[in-house]
């Protein structure tokens, strides 16, 4: 799971930013919108984590996922975007967090490490994302009930 103090430093950013930008939108009346979310979920499949990429580096089809201790999952989630006139900007990140302990049942080589079966492995895997993107409006097409907006757009990930 994410360490509190990174979630509390992250959500103390993202409010600080969101302040600003709230009082200078409110006062052009432009828009503003901010959310946060997570899921929590159970995993099942195995994950291939062959060495170097190199064939026999790990046991086909393993480690399942519930090997080291993986049966669940955690995604932290936060978005904003910010719009002012034919400007958009959107941001984000997601964090993706599993930890676990558990004993090894059969023999098991991941990454070119062997594990006997009896051995007991604690582990962790963080990953995430952050994503960044610059939309221009060109031009709002109306029709009935649908409002279409073209807007050419830069982004990194």
């Amino acid at each position: 799971m994410m360490e509190s103090h990174e979630m509390n430093r992250l959500l103390a950013l993202l409010l600080t930013a969101s302040t600003l930008v709230c009082s200078s939108a409110a006062a052009a009346g432009n828009q503003f919108a901010i959310s946060a979310g997570s899921e929590y979920g159970s995993l099942d499949g195995y994950m291939q984590t062959p060495a170097g990429g190199q064939p026999g580096s790990t046991s086909n089809k393993r480690p399942a996922f519930d090997e080291p201790g993986f049966d669940t999952v955690s995604i932290y989630d936060l978005y904003a975007s910010a719009e002012w006139g034919q400007h958009e900007i959107l941001g984000g990140a997601q964090f993706i967090r599993q930890s676990g302990s558990s004993t090894i049942s059969d023999d098991l080589i991941s990454q070119n490490q062997y594990f006997a079966a009896g051995d007991v492995v604690k582990s962790g895997i963080k990953t995430g994302w952050y994503r960044l993107n610059y939309l221009y409006k060109l031009k709002h097409l109306n029709s009935p009930g649908d409002r279409l907006t073209v807007s050419p757009a830069a982004g990194i990930v």
